[in-house]
């Protein structure tokens, strides 16, 4: 009896654990259609983005240019961008 107590209070200290780590719920990936028009600041692109949830900062995407030398990169277009990029596939994606 004391062996069964024992197992079954093992069994469900066990399925606690998986509740924990197991994800209530999936994080949402937002999907965006971004035109850059000729001559348009990358200020602009930026604060599209985060508006549309595909980046969290624009303020943290324009330094990324900046550190990088493309700000004056970005390519007139239309580009499909999704929130679960990083800002360097974002940017292959968008500049020269």
């Amino acid at each position: 009896m004391l062996n069964e107590m024992n197992s079954l209070k093992n069994s469900k200290n066990k399925k606690k654990e998986i509740e924990k780590t197991t994800p209530s719920q999936k994080e949402k990936v937002y999907i965006y259609t971004l035109t850059i028009a000729k001559g348009e600041a990358s200020r602009d692109v930026a604060n599209r983005l985060e508006q549309a949830h595909i980046i969290d900062d624009a303020q943290s995407f324009l330094t990324y240019l900046d550190t990088h030398q493309l700000t004056r990169a970005l390519r007139p277009g239309t580009y499909v961008v999704t929130s679960d990029m990083s800002y360097e596939q974002i940017t292959k994606k968008i500049t020269k």
